[in-house]
């Protein structure tokens, strides 16, 4: 909603103006470095390779045309800024040839523009404000999917570290039996030949004869 200004209203002081300028000029500094900065996580995002259809791919593609609408908001904040500071401050206080009128009416469309960049950033804000919270969430739901990954990790670990225990033993039981079966069956043999020489017929041994017979 637009204020007239066509009232009657004190002229602004010298030192009043300087004030102001100052301050123009500082948050032009601001939006300056908030600007920077958004470049900045654009520049690593665009780096950062992601999968196109993997969710954070999308919260990405969103921050770049905020970004973007960001900066033309930013590019038209600073050129307001240096008009406001350059000529419409000599209109208003130094061309002594502009009617008070003019005057008024030239800070009235001024103003008017800055109301529309005002919404226009509002929105902007609320926008970059929907993403930040869509981002923690993602954030949050992204460290509890990566915190079960991490468990899972730790109990299939835990299963391979016994499956190589046991895979271990059954070598070192293979290995021994492998060392023991020559000596079991030359002790077997040995004794068969001895159970002959003495004429006595050996009990592990008939079973073999019968199941070779049966063959």
């Amino acid at each position: 909603m637009q204020t007239s200004l066509s009232q009657n209203v004190a002229p602004p002081t010298p030192s009043g103006v300087s004030v102001l300028v100052e301050e123009i000029t500082s948050l032009l500094d601001r939006v300056n470095a908030i600007d920077s900065h958004f470049l900045e996580v654009r520049r690593i995002l665009v780096k950062t390779p992601f999968d196109p259809d993997d969710d954070f791919a999308q919260y990405r593609k969103k921050y770049l045309e905020l970004v973007w609408k960001s900066r033309g908001i930013a590019g038209r904040a600073g050129v307001s800024g240096e008009d406001f500071c350059g000529d419409l401050l000599d209109l208003l206080l130094l061309n002594t040839n502009a009617s008070k009128e003019e005057r008024i009416r030239e800070l009235e469309i001024a103003m008017a523009g800055w109301h529309t960049d005002g919404e226009q950033d509002s929105q902007l804000s609320q926008d970059f404000e929907e993403l930040s919270n869509t981002l923690k969430t993602f954030g949050i739901a992204l460290t509890e999917q990566v915190a079960r990954a991490n468990d899972t990790e730790a109990r299939l670990r835990s299963e391979i570290d016994r499956l190589d225990a046991e895979i271990a033993r059954m070598d070192v039981r293979k290995s021994v039996s492998d060392q023991l079966l020559p000596v079991i069956s030359g002790a077997c043999h040995r004794a068969r030949h001895s159970c002959q020489r003495i004429g006595i017929i050996p009990t592990l041994y008939v079973p073999l004869q019968v199941q070779r017979r049966h063959r």
